[in-house]
């Protein structure tokens, strides 16, 4: 290998020298008034009391160097009077500053529980501020727009004095902005690209009014403020601060650390460019030397001595000169003394491209695909479903198990008429996991040709293409799906209601649903069916349609004698003079065997959750793990005695990946810019946005996953974020445009699967009988969720459950049958409440209470929220308040197993029936037990209801006690009064 090129990037550094002058842009020394020094000019600045002789003599104290300004707010005869002073915000430029002030408490001190202001800067979209939070102890620098487009550095304060001067620093340029306290940095935090500010018109000294926050009685001195239009470097801050000769710094006593580590390989990727900083400079205000060491498999390539004039490192390596590899860069600061205290890091890099993964192993529980030719028909079979194709373009008949979906054969409409012909079909592709047979048929105008890749899990994509014959003028043109009635009943248009409910788009289908696919709010896709099985479409983009009426771009239709699904792809006279293609997929559910292991999923009793990895976000790298794992991982599981889920992500990951500095315009979803981070200032849990369409994402992901999981020997793993996303990321195919050229994202939808089945493969394989769990909040594909053995759903609705207390205006019967049960689809469901999360995150005003037990109606509330999962016969995750231990052991008790047969209310089957009232808000469903059932009656409306049951599984009435299973109280005859929004569990027993 040739020498590697280190090149230092001047232009991406404020590299000043320690003696260079830079002088402030405004400066207020509070020696005389409350004027401060632009240049040669004098600024005013507007104090909230008339000025004086006499109130000047109140307001100027001692300072550090001359007076200080007194600011603050206090509590006067009842009244609030404070000491405010404005000036303009013109200087303070939002692209690049510093500001510095000293700063002495006088009648408070960090530990208090009040509000501090000592700068608030505002304007348009914009904030900074310098201020101490609350019960916290910290000094806070934020710096941002608006609600929560903000970055806080903060620094640790509870052991400043009152009565004591201390000096505070605050920087900011386009990466960072830097909080000093007495000369040296305490704290970095990186500014996403959505949290810069635009335009400061105004500054206060001290809060921007008397009422702008709450809890902020308390005076403080402010002495020497300095405003720069450049970012003073740590040798600078630090020449500033002893300029004051108030007290030397002991640098010593200060460990030297590195930290906020980042590589991201240059637009036109040839150069990567890699960044750090530096806890503190020398004894002479420059950075430390660094040696570097770059490793690769276990030999050094390069050593080289970094050299810095501020607390900032940034370094360019051209990739031409890498070889293809794992790469380790060793970065060790030097010493300067004896009495240093050096921290050492590591950072980890590949050059090159993961082998790709070519599998078509069919993993358990399934079976390889099948193509059986009977009589005129082909039929391609999957463990769960079967797709028959006849002498038609398209399939004749859909099976869910042994179930026909259909009432009629799927059609192509053209200009109002029916595409009858059929010239033949071939088999193009056959592996043991998929199937790929191409359908065609032609008339006088087209030729009509349809390719379906089958696969083991029953997914079917179809590619559509139409030639013209020519030059063809096509009005009109559709695909339409007749289903049976009773697999119809219920749909689900697959909206994620993250932070607030927009109202139920999943339910019992009374009406025409249509939806508008062109935009990217929500996935492109549509489930349809009943509350075992159902017909899922979906589409990645709206490639080749030609539409007006975008609205609907698909349709589904009740009708007594069932549902009419259309896929619309022409509605407007085009003319076609060359073929056009459409894409999309149909998925039969349940796409595999319910197992509904009831004892198993209890977590945080029976299984477990676990963080691992401590050091970056989503890794699956045990190079990464907790540095006590295995400790921990054994304390976590229970001794052993319990699954452990080890945590992955999904279309996430740290920007410490080391695949991710060459790929990252190639792996990245877009948009947001490549290189935008999320959390940057946590290292835990910053993470950029990738996209699974990105093959070389998906190669490197599951060699490593595949890897990590040998290694730490993972038979149980979770992963959060794992829904489809929204791409336009033109370097790995995702985005797509109209006929007029304007350009959309696309759904990863197929891509995303590729990763999720990709993942299951490898896990199963070394662990057969291993679990996975995914969470996907409210939206469940099935070409992802079919490679998982549980969903976690949740963590939706926050600011109705926050705002309401409760779930009453979310869950509906048909609402909470068409969206959390799970059974539809094949595997079990276990939700996440937010009632604790909605509060802290939404409503900390009310946290207390509910912590505390006294806010009204709390029990009540958790009571509802409960029994609309059982009596679903659905999971719950006990967490954010909801507790779970005392129903379990009643269903312990009773003989509720794994296997126990489960009637819902909706069965015409249920052995316990309601016969009054006749409100769908009041549900009653059975588990059976050996003595009888354990039955669950749900009262969802507004009043108590008596239910009146009848007993149809044999015998008379007369021959079934009936207990209260919660208390232990015998219930006369077959009424049982249940309270408004509330359930009770019945034993039914012979």
């Amino acid at each position: 290998m040739k020498q590697l090129l280190v090149k230092l990037m001047i232009g991406g550094l404020s590299l000043w020298s320690a003696a260079a002058e830079v002088n402030p842009v405004l400066h207020a020394s509070f020696d005389k008034d409350f004027r401060a020094a632009a240049g040669k000019d004098a600024v005013d600045g507007k104090h909230s009391m008339p000025i004086t002789m006499e109130t000047l003599s109140m307001l100027l104290h001692p300072g550090v160097k001359g007076k200080a300004s007194k600011i603050g707010v206090q509590q006067v005869n009842g009244q609030l009077a404070g000491s405010l002073i404005h000036y303009t915000g013109k200087y303070i430029n939002p692209k690049a500053g510093t500001i510095a002030f000293w700063l002495k408490p006088l009648n408070w001190d960090f530990k208090d529980r009040n509000y501090h202001l000592f700068i608030d800067a505002y304007g348009p979209k914009s904030k900074l501020i310098i201020y101490k939070y609350g019960d916290v102890n910290d000094l806070y620098f934020l710096f941002g727009t608006e609600g929560k487009s903000r970055v806080i550095a903060e620094a640790p304060a509870k052991d400043w004095k009152r009565g004591v001067f201390h000096h505070v620093a605050a920087t900011w340029d386009k990466e960072n902005i830097r909080l000093y306290l007495d000369g040296i940095l305490q704290s970095t935090r990186k500014i996403p690209d959505h949290c810069r500010p635009n335009q400061f018109r105004t500054f206060a000294v001290g809060p921007r009014s008397l009422q702008a926050w709450i809890r902020q009685t308390g005076e403080s001195l402010i002495d020497d403020l300095r405003i720069y239009d450049v970012p003073l470097t740590g040798a600078q801050v630090e020449k500033l601060y002893n300029s004051y000769g108030v007290k030397k710094l002991d640098k010593s006593k200060i460990p030297v650390k590195i930290f906020m580590m980042r590589m991201m390989i240059s637009p036109d990727r040839k150069v990567l460019n890699f960044t750090f900083n530096m806890s503190r400079t020398t004894r002479k205000g420059t950075g430390f030397p660094v040696e570097m060491k770059v490793i690769l498999n276990k030999k050094p390539v390069l050593t080289k001595m970094l050299n810095s004039d501020s607390t900032d490192y940034h370094y360019a390596f051209d990739l031409a000169d890498f070889a293809e590899g794992d790469y380790q860069i060793q970065l060790h600061p030097v010493r300067e003394t004896p009495q240093d205290v050096i921290e050492n890091n590591m950072f980890r890099f590949m050059v090159g491209d993961a082998e790709p993964v070519i599998d078509h192993s069919v993993p358990d529980p399934w079976e390889p695909v099948e193509l059986k030719n009977q009589k005129d028909r082909q039929v391609l079979i999957a463990k769960m479903q079967k797709t028959v194709f006849g002498k038609k373009v398209f399939p004749v008949q859909l099976y869910s198990q042994e179930i026909p979906m259909l009432r009629g054969d799927i059609d192509f409409f053209c200009d109002g008429q029916r595409f009858s012909h059929f010239s033949g079909r071939k088999l193009l592709e056959k592996y043991l996991d998929l199937q790929v047979v191409e359908s065609r048929g032609e008339n006088s105008r087209f030729e009509l040709k349809s390719r379906c890749r089958f696969e083991f899990d029953g997914l079917m994509w179809f590619e559509v293409t139409l030639t013209p014959k020519g030059r063809q003028t096509v009005k009109n043109a559709k695909i339409e799906i007749p289903l049976r009635p009773e697999v119809s009943r219920l749909y689900n248009c697959f909206v994620k209601d993250y932070y607030s409910f927009r109202g139920p788009q999943a339910g019992v289908l009374t009406r025409s649903i249509k939806r508008n696919h062109y935009k990217s709010a929500d996935l492109p896709v549509l489930w349809m069916g009943n509350e075992d099985r159902g017909l899922y479409y979906f589409s990645q983009d709206q490639s080749g349609r030609r539409l007006k009426n975008r609205d609907e771009t698909i349709r589904l239709d009740p009708g007594k004698n069932g549902a009419l699904f259309t896929i619309n792809l022409i509605d407007y006279a085009a003319v076609l003079d060359k073929p056009v293609t459409w894409q999309f997929g149909l998925q039969v559910t349940p796409m595999r065997p319910f197992v509904r292991n009831r004892v198993l999923w209890r977590p945080e009793k029976n299984l477990g959750l676990w963080f691992p990895w401590t050091k970056i976000h989503n890794v699956p790298d045990a190079g990464f793990k907790h540095d006590n794992y295995h400790k921990m991982r054994f304390s976590w599981s229970r001794n052993g005695s319990i699954p452990l889920l080890h945590y992955f992500a999904g279309f996430s990951m740290s920007p410490e990946h080391p695949g991710y500095p060459q790929h990252a315009y190639d792996w990245s979803l877009t948009p947001p810019a490549v290189g935008t981070e999320v959390s940057p200032n946590n290292r835990q849990w910053c993470y950029v946005f990738i996209c699974p369409n990105s093959v070389s994402y998906r190669n490197t992901y599951i060699r490593m996953i595949e890897k990590c999981i040998r290694e730490l020997r993972l038979p149980y793993i979770n992963f959060d974020n794992s829904w489809s996303q929204f791409c336009a990321n033109e370097r790995h195919g995702c985005g797509w445009r109209d006929e007029h050229g304007k350009l959309y994202p696309s759904a990863n939808i197929l891509g995303s699967r590729e990763l999720a089945k990709g993942i299951y493969r490898v896990a199963r394989k070394q662990y057969p009988f291993g679990l996975i769990t995914r969470h996907i909040s409210q939206i469940p594909e099935p070409p992802l969720i079919a490679f998982a053995d549980c969903i976690r759903d949740g963590e939706c609705f926050m600011l109705n459950v926050g705002k309401d207390d409760n779930y009453y205006k979310v869950f509906s019967p048909d609402f909470f049958r068409a969206s959390f049960m799970g059974r539809p689809f094949g595997l079990p469901s276990i939700y996440i409440p937010q009632f604790g999360r909605s509060y802290t995150m939404h409503f900390p005003e009310k946290l207390k209470a509910f912590q505390d037990g006294t806010m009204p109606n709390k029990e009540k509330n958790l009571r509802h929220f409960v029994g609309y999962f059982l009596v679903h016969d659905s999971g719950l995750w006990p967490h954010w308040g909801v507790k779970l231990d005392k129903v379990w052991s009643i269903f312990d008790d009773a003989g509720v197993r794994n296997n126990s047969p489960f009637y819902g209310y909706w069965q015409k089957d249920n052995p316990v029936r309601k016969i009054t009232p006749l409100s769908e808000r009041v549900m009653v469903s059975s588990y059976q037990i050996p003595t009888g059932y354990l039955t669950v009656i749900m009262n969802d409306a507004d009043n108590e209801a008596a239910v009146k049951l009848s007993l149809a599984a044999g015998g008379s009435d007369s021959a079934w006690k009936l207990t209260d299973a919660e208390t232990g109280e015998k219930i006369t005859g077959y009424t049982v009064s249940v309270p408004a929004r509330d359930y009770k569990l019945v034993r039914i027993e012979k």
